[in-house]
């Protein structure tokens, strides 16, 4: 994909990656057991608002069981990617002034919107909830890979802001 149409696009919708989803199409015999679920959905969350718009997409296409599976795999940062230096912001809340880092704040958000995730969709069998910690691109792009023949379509957000998104900015999954 032209590289200049991603940087310039004003959306932050995540970004899908068609993984063969024609062959997935087929029926009887011919059809592979490990995709007798339909279609294998997985969702990369790394964090920020555009995975959890991301994750909202792939939510609601996890809302037909009986055709779909969906796993969604987020990664946590671990003790090295944390170490990149945070920027503060300011927000007043009830007449109070707090200080917190732009990181602390958005994985406040991502874990509010994971566990109404996870909470929601506990007795749903089609749907699977894992975290990994990752300390850079590579480990991420390597947990990626570890998976990548069990799904047929990928849904990640296009979120830059963060250290281990900005090491994997175009995942070439072959």
């Amino acid at each position: 994909m032209n590289q200049n149409v991603l940087e310039s696009a004003p959306c932050s919708v995540g970004l899908l990656v068609d993984r063969g989803l024609g062959s997935i199409m087929q029926t009887g015999p011919a059809r592979n057991s490990s995709s007798s679920k339909g279609h294998r959905i997985a969702m990369i969350f790394i964090g920020g608002p555009d995975d959890r718009e991301a994750l909202a997409y792939a939510w609601r296409m996890a809302g037909h069981p009986d055709h779909v599976s969906l796993m969604v795999l987020r990664f946590l940062p671990g003790r090295v990617a944390a170490q990149s230096g945070p920027e503060h912001v300011s927000s007043s809340h009830d007449g109070s002034v707090s200080s917190m880092t732009i990181q602390e704040r958005e994985k406040r958000l991502d874990d509010e919107y994971t566990y109404e995730f996870m909470f929601k969709t506990l007795d749903d069998e089609s749907i699977t909830y894992t975290e990994k910690v990752v300390n850079n691109g590579d480990e991420t792009l390597a947990e990626i890979r570890r998976n990548e023949a069990d799904f047929d379509l990928y849904i990640v957000g296009r979120g830059e802001k963060n250290t281990i998104s900005a090491d994997i900015r175009v995942i070439r999954l072959e």
